[in-house]
């Protein structure tokens, strides 16, 4: 198919933009499908970039592998991604996962992410935070470049040079991931950092005063301006923390 334009279902009051895609390819496994593994293929041409991919689904109907390559897709146009707020940069991405019988002892695969010149903003974001009306003005935010790897052997999944740099806000997140039979139910643990450039605090005080106003990120801050943070639990509930984690002692 040529020049298809799909249009979204939306969670809120505001309609979603329009896909546009100018080359669609789909193509379902007929014998796959017969013997109770459908497959699907794609490949689709869209917003100065490539997206093409491949997914099989198991016996039981959940997903059993998959392979996703995106090439040089402009965010600026990429419809969904912008809840509210403009969106710029050049999105890369390569990933192939062979799940098996049991995520939790046969996932292997490995993923790469690459964000050139990513930002967000100027514009306004619709949150729903109590005692607050209207939305949250949020000014641009230039990320500069997000990249980084996660590899899974044996159901253990770990990421490498995971982070931001060259932008207004940097940060690092080193996340170990052992998978469970029902993804969502995946346990997480990690732990990072997040900076903040001192120049853009000052252009946008009320960014300095969150900072200052919160306990916890008051509290967690380092003499290099640094915000170390764990995370716990699973891929459907995380549980994010400000501060170091603290080193449990061997008895």
């Amino acid at each position: 198919m040529k020049n298809v334009t799909i249009k979204p279902g939306s969670f809120g009051v505001e309609p979603v933009e329009d896909w546009h895609f100018d080359q669609i390819k789909f193509r379902i496994g007929l014998f796959s499908t017969l013997a109770g593994r459908p497959q699907f293929t794609f490949d689709s041409k869209l917003y100065s970039g490539r997206a093409r991919g491949s997914f099989t689904l198991s016996e039981e109907g959940g997903l059993s592998k998959f392979w996703l390559d995106i090439v040089t897709i402009d965010l600026k146009n990429l419809a969904g991604l912008n809840v509210g707020l403009p969106m710029l940069g050049q999105l890369n991405l390569s990933a192939k996962f062979n799940l098996g019988k049991n995520p939790a002892t046969d996932g292997e695969g490995e993923l790469v992410l690459a964000v050139k010149k990513f930002s967000v903003g100027p514009g306004e974001l619709q949150l729903p935070i109590p005692g607050m009306t209207g939305g949250f003005a949020v000014p641009e935010i230039k990320f500069g470049d997000l990249s980084g790897n996660i590899s899974l052997k044996k159901g253990k999944g770990k990421t490498q040079n995971l982070g931001l740099v060259g932008g207004d806000l940097e940060a690092n997140l080193n996340l170990e991931v052992d998978l469970h039979k029902n993804l969502m139910r995946s346990r997480l643990d990690g732990s990072g950092w997040f900076r903040i450039a001192p120049a853009f605090l000052e252009a946008n005080p009320s960014y300095k005063t969150i900072l200052e106003f919160s306990s916890d990120l008051r509290d967690s801050r380092e003499a290099d301006g640094k915000y170390p943070f764990s995370i716990k639990g699973t891929l459907g509930m995380p549980f994010p923390k400000f501060g170091k984690p603290k080193k449990t002692s061997d008895k």
